[in-house]
């Protein structure tokens, strides 16, 4: 688990280190609305976007 400053910059810092050392990583928790907006930025280039069902 990690603590990153409560930032989009943190969130993207946070879920780049993550990725990096997890690349099969599936899924990313983030306790705040603007650590996830960080998180997704980092997450969009690591792999493909998500597919919809309909």
């Amino acid at each position: 688990m990690l603590a990153p400053e409560p930032t989009p910059a943190g969130g993207r810092a946070a879920a780049a280190t993550v990725l990096a050392e997890r690349p099969d990583t599936t899924a990313l928790f983030a306790t705040h609305d603007v650590l996830a907006i960080g998180a997704l930025e980092a997450a969009r280039p690591a792999g493909p976007s998500p597919q919809t069902s309909r």
